[in-house]
């Protein structure tokens, strides 16, 4: 912005021309007196109305540049203003992107609509739901769903409500229960299914039922090997280190068990985090089968790890992918009769970009029936129970730490009679999400 001109400098211009018009007047009155006397005094009320104007000129010229500084300083304040709205601005974009992203990831299915009926959010789990793409006015949605949304966002501020609907879709009716809310001036929607959310609940009264079914085996044997030391002050000792032995095994039992139901529950529930790094499975397989060899020769079982010719590293949690081996090796031992063999082979496919591990037994194999309940919780061959003692968790546990935490797969092959080979297989490289 351009300076104002100073009226010092003009004032004093303005002088040096009233003084150089005196001087001229001199100068053409020279040697006459009285006629310089006369110019003189024409000239007198001349320059005082010439310095009166000069004055007020310079008066106003002060203003002006007073004025005009004002007028710069609010000019400033405003481009500072303006910046900071702009920061403002790109700040509430960046919030509403990270919003939007987190709704998108969100399992439940959110609608949220404005006072124009305008859909201002359907996320990915809403269109999966109600069947739909991405739609811009509320009453492209289905009728029930519509219908609710579009009164709630002209509702007053802070309004709640809740509705049970059906809609018909492609794939069926739908139970749903809309619960609504107004915030900000737009109506914020989540939809559940009902059907889905009475099959959540099924299943966990399912899961506590055998819980507590499981849990309460070991505690009823720890109760009455208790009260039978109690009671027989006249046990002989072996009788009862015997049954101090067997209060032990019941009691790492039960602990395992436990820990087994918390790991499961920490894994479904997202709390679970894994700390990806670069494991050698050839060499993790070997430690898997040194730790359980001593449990190998006690059945009088081989166990070994087949020589790997390739590098056979992946990304993963050591300590978890560790104990999925280590229940892999055990089930093995359990299931396998005296004089057999359990291997652990450990490969590569260059395919899929992922490394497998196989577990193979003699033992009884697992009867065609029973292949896609092995991996459920509390699950457990009938014909096999007198076999070995379990949790019918282990594997269970297995699943959700391949598949859930690293991003894998896992599975049996097995035919009646002729053993039994378990597998799964991690990526290579690190998994492109934390798990949840």
């Amino acid at each position: 912005m351009k300076s104002c001109p100073s009226a010092k400098r003009i004032l004093a211009l303005q002088c040096c021309a009233l003084f150089g018009s005196a001087a001229v007047v001199a100068w053409l009155f020279r040697g006459e007196t009285a006629t310089l006397a006369t110019a003189s005094l024409m000239l007198a009320p001349t320059l005082l109305v010439a310095f009166a104007c000069v004055v007020v000129f310079a008066r106003r010229e002060s203003r002006a540049q007073h004025s005009f500084a004002a007028l710069q300083i609010e000019n400033e304040e405003r481009v500072r203003d303006a910046a900071a709205h702009e920061r403002s601005c790109r700040a509430a974009e960046v919030a509403a992107g990270r919003f939007r992203a987190l709704l998108e990831q969100l399992p439940n299915a959110v609608v949220v609509v404005d006072p124009s009926d305008e859909v201002v959010i359907l996320n990915a789990a809403a269109q999966d739901l109600l069947q739909c793409d991405r739609v811009t006015r509320v009453h492209a949605l289905p009728q029930g769903v519509a219908s609710i949304m579009a009164a709630s966002a002209r509702a007053p501020e802070g309004t709640r409500r809740s509705r049970e609907i059906s809609i018909r879709t492609e794939v069926g009716t739908l139970a749903l229960r809309v619960e609504s809310v107004v915030r900000d001036g737009v109506a914020i929607g989540v939809i559940v299914d009902l059907a889905a959310e009475k099959d959540a609940e099924r299943r966990m009264g399912e899961f506590v039922a055998k819980a507590s079914h499981e849990l309460r085996t070991p505690l009823t044997s720890l109760r009455a090997y208790a009260e039978m030391l109690v009671d027989g002050d006249s046990l002989p000792e072996e009788e009862r280190r015997r049954l101090s032995e067997t209060m032990l095994a019941e009691s790492d039992r039960l602990s395992r068990m436990v820990d087994q139901m918390l790991s499961i529950s920490r894994i479904e529930s997202g709390i679970a985090r894994i700390e990806s790094v670069s494991v050698d499975l050839q060499v993790l397989a070997q430690e898997a089968v040194d730790a359980m060899r001593g449990e190998a020769m006690s059945r009088n079982i081989s166990l070994l790890v087949a020589p790997c010719a390739v590098s056979a590293t992946a990304a993963g949690d050591r300590d978890m992918l560790k104990q999925v081996l280590l229940n892999l090796v055990s089930n093995g031992i359990k299931y396998t009769p005296e004089g057999g063999s359990v291997t652990l082979t450990v490969d590569t496919d260059n395919l899929a970009r992922s490394v497998v591990v196989y577990v193979s037994d003699t033992g009884p194999g697992i009867p065609e029936d029973a292949k896609g309940r092995l991996f459920e919780k509390f699950y457990r061959v009938e014909n096999y129970r007198r076999l070995a003692k379990g949790t019918g968790l282990g594997l269970n546990l297995c699943r959700s730490v391949i598949e859930q935490l690293h991003g894998g797969h896992i599975g049996v092959e097995s035919s009646g009679g002729m053993g039994s080979r378990f597998w799964f297989s991690v990526p290579m490289e690190r998994v492109g999400r934390i798990a949840a």
